[in-house]
């Protein structure tokens, strides 16, 4: 496992960004899936031709959730 940290906003999901896509030789300007069935359609594809190592960036933010969503306040009975 590798784990980058650092400080906010140095380039971290920059840097991870362009090593991937260079990594499966598809231009920076591809864009994003559609949704998460489309993307692990495509690893599986890739996983077929080569091992590679999946990086999860920004993991909280994995379902949609917004920067600004916060749980309910615990009430306690």
């Amino acid at each position: 496992m590798v784990v980058a940290y650092g400080r906010r906003r140095i380039g971290k999901t920059t840097l991870i960004s362009q090593k991937v896509y260079s990594f499966f030789d598809m231009p920076v300007s591809t864009g994003v899936f559609v949704g998460w069935n489309e993307a692990f359609e495509f690893l599986a594809e890739k996983a077929n031709e080569r091992r590679f190592v999946l990086v999860f960036d920004e993991f909280p933010y994995a379902d949609g959730a917004k920067a600004h969503r916060q749980r309910a306040p615990y009430k306690k009975d």
